[in-house]
């Protein structure tokens, strides 16, 4: 008497009365028979299914993780047999927004289509991350000379930003002083998806201007394609410098004297002269602060400001002493002194100048006349006079 069986079901014996006799005569046998069975039940069984997962780091395309991994409780469950009925395992997405990307695995999408089995789905969802690309925005550097202008250098590389998507990049850099400053810029993004949705279709469009100089991205007709949350973005700054090489600041002064004696000759006593003082700025780089003075007269001229090649004239008169005359001349020096107006470049050296006028008086010559002719005369009559005298004297002793 046996039952036996594989899959689920009742097996039975088989047995029945007819199987069984009575070989003892002391009795008289009815034979009742209730027929054995074996009985399968369904095995109760786990699933458990794993829908795969990536990490991939954005590329400016839809990129995607797909299949599952499905393992059991008992290894009589044939897992290959697992079916996923009207779905797809796979997630798919862009941009870093929204991510992780699900599959969106649930236990009821699952079949396991034996009942030898009672089969309990557990699902984990698979899923895919997109994680930021590094990116790296550096402006240019630049340098130049001094010359009173400003400078700027609208040039920015974008190492590692997708060929295809722009950023609008607005330089705030500038220098115009001697020295060095940082070649600022604000960078300007498109705006972030919708969080859980795929931008898998969205248009990407526009210049790319990593490496070049960027001018022509710098405007109201750009817009952004690059959305920030996409990338890991360094910030660095160029450097702008303006530098004095070869700078020097150089002033120079002049004096003269303006007007001529009376006499065409030399000034006397009482005349005025006129000088006039100017001072040039020869050097390559404006002058402040310069100061002019006159040592004879004592004026003082202040000049606020002398750009390169200017020039400033200056008048100032004197007055003939007798100290002057005596001296026969006047002499009168002039200094300027000034500073750099531009840092970093050293103040001219102080520089002076001289301008000499004649002076004298009027002499009275020696002509055999005038008062000196009646001087002469008068002593030549006394002298005359005298003789006479002594010559008549003379005479009348004879006589006696």
């Amino acid at each position: 008497a046996i039952a036996k069986g594989t899959d689920v079901d009742t097996y039975p014996m088989g047995l029945a009365q007819g199987q069984f006799a009575n070989t003892n005569d002391n009795f008289d046998v009815t034979f009742s028979v209730t027929d054995g069975s074996l009985e399968i039940t369904p095995l109760t069984v786990t699933i458990t299914i794993t829908g795969n997962t990536d990490s991939q780091t954005y590329n400016g395309s839809e990129q995607s993780v797909e299949g599952y991994e499905a393992t059991a409780s008992s290894d009589l469950v044939d897992v290959t047999k697992v079916v996923l009925v009207d779905a797809v395992a796979i997630a798919k997405g862009t941009h870093v927004a929204g991510s992780p990307y699900a599959m969106g695995l649930e236990s009821t999408m699952f079949i396991y289509d034996d009942p030898n089995f009672d089969v309990t789905f557990e699902v984990t969802d698979g899923q895919l991350e997109i994680t930021p690309k590094d990116v790296t925005f550096k402006s240019g550097d630049k340098e130049k000379v001094w010359d009173g202008t400003e400078l700027t250098y609208h040039y920015i590389t974008a190492d590692g930003l997708i060929d295809g998507e722009d950023v609008r990049v607005t330089f705030s850099g500038t220098i115009t002083d001697p020295g060095e400053a940082p070649n600022t810029y604000t960078l300007e993004w498109a705006a972030e998806p919708t969080a859980g949705k795929s931008a898998a279709g969205r248009s990407l469009f526009g210049m790319i201007f990593g490496g070049k100089t960027a001018d022509a991205a710098v405007g109201e007709d750009l817009t952004p394609t690059a959305i920030k949350s996409d990338y890991n973005v360094t910030e660095e700054t160029g450097t702008l410098k303006i530098t004095t090489d070869g700078l020097e600041a150089i002033l120079d002064i002049t004096k003269e004297v303006t007007n001529d004696p009376a006499n065409g000759k030399f000034f006397k006593k009482d005349e005025v002269i006129t000088f006039k003082v100017t001072i040039t700025n020869n050097g390559t780089v404006p002058l402040k602060d310069v100061v002019v003075k006159d040592e004879l007269t004592g004026d003082e001229f202040t000049v606020a400001e002398l750009a390169v090649g200017a020039t400033e004239e200056f008048e100032v008169s004197w007055t003939v002493t007798a100290d002057d005359v005596k001296a026969k001349k006047v002499e009168n020096v002039a200094t300027a002194t000034g500073k750099s107006a531009v840092e970093g470049v050293d103040d001219p050296a102080e520089v002076q100048a001289t301008a000499t006028a004649t002076c004298g008086e009027d002499t009275i010559p020696y002509t055999g006349d005038g008062a000196m002719g009646g001087v002469a005369g008068l002593f030549g009559a006394m002298i005359a006079a005298a003789g006479a005298m002594f010559f008549a004297r003379r005479r009348m002793g004879r006589e006696e």
